[in-house]
């Protein structure tokens, strides 16, 4: 684990970039040479990075409406632009639509494995990303063969299966990372079970976790100039954080010495990134970051986040598209489930947070 956590610390160093500095390749769920890169998806990918959602949708249309366009440039950009429409507009459907068009393609044979394993692996993000909406879930695995994922109302352990699939078609770091982050926080969903099922969930996180690490290692050296500033870096990087602070408080050392580090590191590099995902991971870091001070018994330091989070989420023009926004609205349909039982014990220890709480998820019940 010391030798892991050299190399990580090596990969961060490696990819430090000055703010202003963004990737024009291609590099969120799929990995393609640059020569293999037409100049309609550079315009895509560039416009995504720059966080100018409304000219990759029309870049996007454009691909689609192209007679030269192949298959697989089309898949790529479906993969690419998931979730993009939903943060213009905030309508659902489009989330749906995301759905269906990665289970095409997961099941299309024409497909290499590289976009197959992109697109698996954003359908074993898809529930979380909206925010855990029932209406998603269910059209992830309502038919063949992805019903074969679904464990019943269990949509962690179901999102683990598609991502332990993705993986396995093509290893990536974001599979192999968000399969760690699951699995580390079945414990946080569930304190009360037993010694037994806790440490086969440690024991897969921190399997995940490794092999996240030497693929993140293998993706920054075949592309080190464009890799730190991807969307999948910031989810490698977020879901690691995550992941090294649960097992922090799971297990204890390597972790305890070093989630804190990883978690204000994180939150400095998504900062001084434009893109739409960059800017939403710094809430959800900050939540998953005060979750675990509040069990490590550090009140002090979860207040501070809590009240960056209250403030930043304050800011919001439109917090109709935010994920976090929409599983807090969601959490609080379901009260004794893990996430609105955390929110409720936040909001005691920060009384800003719980006006930003109630204000937010106050919009849903009109």
């Amino acid at each position: 684990m010391a030798h892991t956590l050299k190399l990580v610390g090596w990969l961060i160093a490696l990819l430090v970039i000055p703010a202003g500095l963004y990737a024009l390749y291609l590099y969120v769920f799929y990995d393609p040479n640059p020569s293999q890169l037409t100049r309609d998806l550079e315009q895509l990918v560039d416009a995504k990075v720059r966080g100018d959602d409304a000219s990759a949708l029309a870049q996007y249309q454009q691909i689609l409406s192209d007679p030269t366009s192949t298959a697989e440039e089309r898949a790529i950009a479906d993969i690419y632009i998931a979730g993009t429409e939903f943060s213009v507009s905030g309508n659902l459907s489009s989330r749906i639509d995301d759905v269906r068009k990665m289970k095409r393609i997961v099941t299309d044979s024409s497909m290499s494995a590289t976009v197959r394993a992109a697109a698996m692996s954003v359908l074993g993000n898809a529930y979380t990303v909206s925010g855990g909406d029932p209406a998603v879930f269910a059209e992830i695995y309502k038919d063949a063969p992805f019903d074969s994922y679904l464990i019943v109302d269990r949509p962690q352990l179901s999102a683990i299966n598609l991502l332990k699939e993705s993986y396995a078609i093509k290893p990536s770091s974001f599979a192999a990372s968000k399969v760690a982050e699951l699995a580390s926080g079945r414990y946080f969903a569930n304190p009360q079970q037993d010694a037994s099922s806790t440490a086969a969930y440690v024991a897969l996180a921190e399997d995940y976790l490794n092999k996240a690490d030497i693929a993140a290692l293998s993706e920054a050296n075949e592309r080190p100039a464009t890799y730190a500033s991807s969307d999948r870096y910031i989810l490698y990087r977020l879901s690691r954080a995550i992941t090294v602070g649960r097992l922090a408080i799971q297990k204890g050392e390597p972790y305890t010495d070093t989630y804190r580090t990883e978690f204000n590191s994180f939150i400095a590099f998504a900062q001084s990134i434009q893109s739409t995902l960059a800017h939403n991971a710094v809430f959800n870091a900050r939540f998953q970051y005060a979750r675990i001070l509040e069990a490590e018994g550090d009140t002090a330091g979860e207040k501070a986040q809590l009240d960056m989070l209250a403030r930043e989420l304050s800011k919001l023009p439109n917090p109709n598209t935010i994920p976090f926004v929409l599983s807090l609205r969601n959490a609080r349909t379901q009260p004794t489930e893990a996430m609105w039982r955390a929110v409720q014990r936040m909001s005691s220890t920060s009384p800003e947070f719980k006006t930003a709480v109630e204000k937010l998820t106050a919009v849903s019940s009109n």
